[in-house]
């Protein structure tokens, strides 16, 4: 160790020993030298302040760096909360043209988009309940809500004037063109005030009852008269044969079959029985009737299901709209910078013909089948829409049809809908139950419906009697074409009553055949009448050649017309009390020919017989290729030609 400290200062002092000797060959030299490193000593104090200066800045830079990013990102916050914010507070505002239009103006058509505004602000305000500007506005609202429904109920109830007045009122057109144009703020109230919408509809039952009621009491008082005029003759297939002649006894009224269908002529105007010659068969006249029943009932259902069934879910509308009015006076017009409507609703079409008419008119363009026997007999209908068509009113403007508008109703619905028809159709059921021959319905159906149980009972009971079954088959053929008519309409309280009468009517016609065959049978039997028919006899008939033609002519029409009522090849009650008719007549006809003792003039008689029902049988207005018709036609011509052997053979034998 002491080897090396002696070497280091041995080096020291020779480093010591050159820079004497420098310093004494060159003095300025270490001058300068010292001078520099006194100048690189400061200038390494001044980086060193530099690079914490730097590092100080460089710090503020990065903290301005990240106050930045928040900005911006408080920035992006805000944006997007600025159009939900906006939303809101629009939301939480009533604009005061809006609340000028409520408040000033009378309820026209700027209410239909106003109130849907206004219902929209109402329930933003409703969700947002928590919101004290909300809470705060709340009560402003529910003034405008209570001033609404107000003046909406004076204008619906306005509107029930004219049918409360005046019966020359067409209820269509006020249903189609006004009612069902402010069906949004009928729904407002269904929605904001319910006790409202319930006094309204309530209101619209009573009048329209007593509108219906009113109008069908007058018609069928009408027809009433042109029936008086026209009485039918009471009879059956074998009272009075061969004691009179008929021009026409041979031959079908076709004109008359035609009324077993909905399509063809119009139906009778309650005008017309001031015409004291104007006559109608009693099936026309049915007929009628029930057309009215079924365009004025199927309408004022399709009506009430668009109108007062449960309103749809309030649309949710945007705000990005500003709702800006300026009123001068009442029927003033908003618009905008761009001078487009605000207020007005676009392309606000009045429903008299658009889809409503469609659906009110749901399957009545088709006929009784289209195929059937009778088909071409008549000329399209022309539409019956109120029952003002049939009491001389003029035509409405448009059609209202038949089916609802909602129809995916659930079956609630449904069956509030059929209450409310029935309501509206309902007055009339105490009075129809007062006649002596309506106690025994008990059904509470419609006033019109009991006006038509009323007309059928009096022409079932009383001119009917005992019941001509081809005018009651084509009744009942009728109401099976009304029926499904109906149900092609959707009015299921109206099919219910159809299907009601129409089963009322088969006991009765089966009644009728009835009489028909046992007068038959006893008249071959030779004891006269019975039965409900024992009255009508003045003295016991006998068969004669005139009166086995004239049951024979008389058993063709109905054959006939049977046949030509059939839209089905197999009608199990009508084919089997034609076929114990048949029986009955040819046992008629076997006992008419047994008392002619000579065979060749026996023989004879009977092809003569035989011959004319297969003349009469053959010139039917049914179609020949009728299974029945040709089964009929082979047995008789069975018979004529088993006749002629017998007798050619009986010639040949003498």
């Amino acid at each position: 160790m002491s080897s090396e400290e002696d070497r280091s200062r041995a080096k020291e002092f020779v480093e010591l020993h050159d820079q004497v000797q420098v310093h004494a060959l060159f003095p300025e030299f270490y001058d300068v030298s010292n001078t520099s490193i006194t100048l690189l000593d400061s200038l390494e104090t001044f980086l060193s302040t530099f690079q914490k200066d730097l590092s100080a800045v460089s710090g503020q830079i990065s903290d301005l760096q990240d106050r930045s990013k928040d900005i911006e990102n408080r920035l992006k916050s805000r944006r997007k909360i600025e159009k939900p914010l906006s939303h809101l507070i629009a939301d939480l505002t009533i604009p005061p043209p809006l609340a000028t239009i409520i408040l000033d103006t009378n309820v026209g058509e700027p209410w239909i988009s106003t109130i849907a505004e206004f219902e929209r602000r109402l329930d933003s305000l409703k969700m947002r309940g928590r919101v004290k500007a909300a809470r705060d506005l709340s009560e402003v609202a529910e003034g405008l809500r209570i001033v609404a429904a107000t003046k909406l109920r004076q204008f619906f109830l306005s509107l029930l004037t004219p049918m409360r007045n005046n019966m020359s009122t067409n209820i269509s057109v006020i249903q189609s063109s006004i009612f069902l144009k402010y069906r949004s703020l009928y729904a407002f109230l269904q929605r904001q005030a319910s006790p409202v919408a319930g006094e309204v509809q309530r209101a619209y039952i009573g009048v329209a009852r007593t509108y219906f009621e009113t109008g069908f009491r007058r018609y069928i008082r009408s027809l009433g008269w042109i029936k008086a005029r026209a009485t039918e003759k009471v009879d059956t297939i074998v009272i009075g044969a061969g004691e009179y002649v008929q021009q026409q006894e041979s031959e079908v009224d076709v004109e008359r079959l035609a009324y077993a269908r909905i399509d063809g002529p119009g139906p009778v105007l309650s005008y017309m029985a001031d015409d004291k010659t104007h006559k109608e068969p009693p099936e026309a006249l049915l007929r009628s009737l029930l057309l009215v029943l079924l365009d004025n009932g199927t309408s004022e259902y399709t009506f009430l299901t668009a109108f007062f069934s449960s309103p749809p879910p309030l649309p949710r509308f945007t705000s990005s709209q500003t709702f800006t009015h300026t009123p001068s006076r009442p029927g003033f017009e908003t618009r905008d910078s761009n001078s487009s409507m605000l207020l007005s609703p676009p392309q606000m079409v009045s429903p008299t013909r658009t889809e409503f008419d469609e659906l009110r008119s749901l399957g009545s363009e088709t006929g009784f089948g289209g195929n059937g026997p009778l088909t071409g007999l008549a000329s399209p209908r022309r539409r019956v829409t109120s029952i003002n068509n049939v009491l001389g009113a003029p035509p409405p403007l448009g059609d209202v049809g038949a089916l609802g508008v909602n129809g995916k109703d659930s079956k609630e619905e449904q069956a509030s809908m059929n209450a409310i028809w029935k309501q509206v159709m309902d007055p009339v059921l105490e009075y129809c139950q007062v006649r002596p021959f309506l106690v025994t319905l008990q059904s509470p159906l419609s006033a019109a419906l009991n006006y038509i149980s009323f007309f059928l009972q009096t022409y079932i009971t009383q001119s009917l009697a005992p019941h001509p079954t081809i005018p009651l088959l084509t009744i009942i053929r009728l109401t099976e074409d009304v029926m499904l008519e109906v149900q092609k309409r959707g009015c299921q309280p109206l099919e219910t009553f159809i299907f009601t009468m129409r089963l009322k009517m088969w006991p009765v016609w089966q009644k009728g055949m009835a009489d028909h065959i046992d007068g038959v049978k006893r008249m071959a039997e030779g004891t006269g009448a019975a039965g409900a028919l024992a009255g009508m006899w003045t003295r016991k008939v006998g068969v004669t050649e005139a009166a086995i033609k004239s049951i024979c002519q008389r058993y063709v029409i109905m054959f006939n017309s049977f046949v030509a009522l059939s839209s089905q090849q197999e009608e199990t009650m009508i084919f089997s009390n034609l076929l114990r008719l048949r029986q009955e007549l040819t046992k008629l006809i076997a006992s008419y020919t047994d008392k002619i003792t000579d065979p060749v003039a026996k023989a004879t008689a009977q092809s003569t017989v035989y011959d004319a029902l297969l003349q009469g049988l053959s010139k039917g207005p049914h179609l020949v290729s009728h299974p029945k018709a040709q089964s009929e036609i082979a047995f008789w011509r069975e018979r004529e030609e088993e006749a002629r052997r017998r007798i050619v053979s009986t010639r040949r034998q003498r």
